[in-house]
């Protein structure tokens, strides 16, 4: 007696569906990698305050005291560091010719920031992101 075999069950061809997935799985792999270079970049171009003074200006006029914060990158603070004496020479030449009626205006502090700014970018470069004045004293002689 001849006996008929039962026909094997085929397994389905799943190459497309795991190539598939395979592919996925690096795309969110790559997109992760690229995300998590992209947070160190960032965190790596982080912001460092270099701080000068207290800058004392004496005129015929008026007298200045002010301290002042410079921000730049923090790859950039040794720079600053190396150029304080050119900062603070540009600073002082700057608070040497402040206009004392517009210093002393309400919006005063701005414009005084705004000269210490202007100054520096002017002897430094564009390495300077910001100028800031923390304490700001002006007094008419």
């Amino acid at each position: 007696m001849v006996t008929k075999s039962k026909p094997k069950a085929t397994q389905s061809d799943n190459t497309a569906a795991y190539i598939l997935l395979a592919i996925v799985v690096i795309a969110i792999a790559g997109f992760m990698g690229w995300m998590y270079f992209q947070y160190k970049e960032r965190a790596a171009a982080g912001i460092a305050y270099t701080s000068f003074g207290p800058i004392v200006v004496r005129g015929s006029e008026f007298s200045v005291r002010t301290s002042v914060s410079v921000q730049s990158r923090s790859g950039n603070a040794s720079a600053m560091n190396e150029q304080g004496k050119q900062i603070e020479f540009a600073l002082q030449s700057a608070f040497s010719q402040l206009d004392p009626r517009r210093a002393k205006q309400p919006d005063g502090v701005a414009y005084v920031q705004q000269v210490a700014r202007d100054s520096v970018k002017s002897a430094i470069g564009p390495s300077v992101e910001d100028v800031l004045i923390t304490d700001f004293i002006i007094q008419e002689n």
